[in-house]
């Protein structure tokens, strides 16, 4: 490998310095998510399936819609607002303070609207009797805490992620899944279902207290709690609220699936959320740590860092989606050989699920699982297409591609039940990485991307 031209190149396309922090953060990254990964499993041997965990996942995925449009957003666009304050010597704490008050404001006030209008809206498009509505009209207030630590822990890490702290924005995880864990354990005999929601608020409240505790110690900052109507404050905002149209778009497949789900069997809700949770965990050891790497050094070559390598993006692209269809197609191999004993080890360790239900989980799970590499190498091309600021043709894919999604899931839940919303799922990866990856050549350029304009 050494020995080849080609094979140093790809080598040293990353610096020393963004190796060191990923492969730091990648490995206390995951350390942190180990006791998460197990959540889902033991939720299952716990509660089993049942019309109470269709109620719950059902409300958290609401919960994670909401707050993930925030999250996502907020994450993101923060660090280079941060990064110029303190260039220039202004008041960051002010500026984080502001965004915590405001983005708590909208999201309590989006909850609120939501629940006004959730009974009608949940009888029109789920299958839940009155009390299950009930529950998860309940769930979701007694969650709000959740989503406002969760968003509130977002602007923290991102604040410590502007003064290259990867490591330390990482490592509070691990005590939102040890607390969540904690609760649930000491509480289900006689909260039941409802020590879940419990476990979520205090596991969230302690994530959120750690990076708190964190920036106090760094002392990078003095955070105040503030409003203030500034111009830089309604910048920021404007560019927030165009990547939250974004957010909304992308997590919305994810609620469509749910609320499709409930029109199947019982159980249905909750044998595709076991499902995807199962699925979740190769993704994630797919692109935590490697996608920072990879798209930091494409944006800060675009911007002209690297002036010998002409190649135009594509061209530096297409190496990571040979690489990543290779490293996938090989996870995909071996997960699909050990199905079966995963599946029993993971979900049946207690003997609570009936050989049919199991089976169910497991053949949604493997319909997932065939999506995995498109799902994984769309994720690479759309970073690309932000580098290139073609944020338009995105939007537009995402419009399509829920269309898609919502038509496909009718088409194979007819057929293949819950299974068939997961094969829609995978389906739905696959043309979208298709229309990423031929579109893209068009954009195919070396001009870097401040001459680079918008559709």
């Amino acid at each position: 490998m050494f020995n080849n031209p080609a094979a140093l190149k790809w080598w040293g396309i990353v610096p020393r310095g963004i190796i060191r922090d990923s492969i730091s953060t990648t490995a206390i990254g995951v350390i942190a998510r180990i006791p998460g990964f197990f959540v889902p499993f033991l939720i299952a041997a716990w509660f089993g399936i049942s019309g109470q965990t269709d109620v719950f996942f059902f409300s958290y995925g609401i919960i994670l819609f909401l707050a993930g449009i925030f999250i996502s957003s907020l994450e993101t666009i923060t660090v280079p607002f941060i990064i110029e304050k303190k260039t220039a010597g202004e008041d960051v704490g002010s500026f984080i303070g502001n965004i915590l008050v405001v983005s708590n404001v909208l999201i309590v006030t989006v909850f609120l609207i939501f629940l006004l209008f959730a009974r009608p809206l949940l009888n029109l498009i789920t299958n839940f009797d009155d009390e299950g509505i009930s529950r998860v009209i309940r769930i979701l207030l007694v969650t709000l805490p959740f989503a406002m630590f969760l968003v509130s822990a977002s602007i923290l890490k991102a604040s410590l992620n502007a003064y290259k702290k990867f490591a330390w924005a990482a490592f509070p995880g691990l005590f939102q899944s040890l607390g969540l864990l904690t609760i649930i354990f000491l509480t289900k005999q006689w909260l039941g279902i409802y020590s879940i929601v419990l476990g979520y608020v205090v596991g969230s409240f302690l994530c959120f207290c750690v990076l708190l505790g964190m920036l106090k110690k760094a002392a990078f900052f003095k955070l105040r709690l503030s409003f203030t109507k500034s111009p830089a404050f309604f910048s920021f905002a404007k560019i927030v609220s165009f990547q939250f149209g974004i957010a909304i778009l992308l997590r919305f497949n994810s609620i469509i699936d749910r609320t499709m789900a409930s029109w199947v069997d019982p159980g249905s809700v909750s044998i595709l959320h076991y499902a995807e949770r199962l699925h979740i965990i190769p993704f994630t050891l797919l692109s935590l740590g490697l996608l920072p790497v990879l798209l930091s050094h494409w944006g800060n070559s675009h911007y002209g860092e690297n002036d010998s390598d002409s190649r135009s993006l594509f061209d530096k692209i297409t190496p990571a989606i040979s690489v990543l269809s290779i490293a996938g197609f090989m996870i995909v191999v071996i997960l699909f050989i050990m199905n079966r004993p995963l599946i029993e080890l993971l979900y049946n360790s207690t003997g609570r699920f009936e050989a049919s239900a199991l089976n169910q989980i497991r053949l949604t799970w493997l319909a997932y699982l065939f999506g995995l590499v498109p799902q994984i190498l769309s994720l690479i091309l759309s970073q690309g297409y932000l580098i290139l600021k073609k944020t338009a043709f995105l939007f537009k894919s995402a419009v399509f591609i829920s269309l898609v999604n919502v038509g496909l899931n009718l088409v194979f839940m007819r057929t293949a039940g819950v299974k068939g919303i997961a094969f829609a799922t995978t389906i739905t990866h696959l043309i979208l990485f298709v229309l990423f990856y031929v579109n893209f050549p068009k954009y195919n350029t070396s001009i870097p991307i401040k001459a680079a304009t918008n559709e």
